[in-house]
């Protein structure tokens, strides 16, 4: 019987190692991206949370925030000015006791001289 060339038996087993061998590379290179494909799941999850946890903390700030800003327009604003006037004299002040002492003793003379 005369066969096709390609049903020939060694023609067969040619072809089938070498779908064999595709099959094989498919399935490593299948198996290397489900792995990738799972770590950045993992490493999604993992910025999901650092993101969430920022959030919290932004939030955090910005009720302390709040709060301070609330408690600004409830206070007098005498005291402010009170506190900022009696800072700034203690801050331009040049007159302190040593510099006055320093000018007496350079006004002082010795016998009339």
């Amino acid at each position: 019987m005369n066969w096709p060339q390609w049903t020939q038996p060694k023609t067969l087993h040619t072809a089938l190692s070498a779908q064999g061998v595709n099959i094989y590379q498919h399935q490593q290179q299948l198996g290397s991206i489900s792995q990738r494909v799972k770590d950045l799941a993992g490493r999604q999850a993992d910025l999901q949370d650092s993101v969430t946890s920022q959030i919290q903390q932004l939030t955090a700030h910005m009720h302390q925030f709040f709060i301070h800003l609330q408690i600004a327009q409830t206070a007098p604003p005498s005291a402010d000015f009170t506190d900022f006037t009696d800072t700034m004299s203690r801050i331009f002040d040049h007159t302190s006791p040593a510099t006055e002492a320093s000018r007496r003793l350079l006004q002082m003379h010795h016998h009339n001289r």
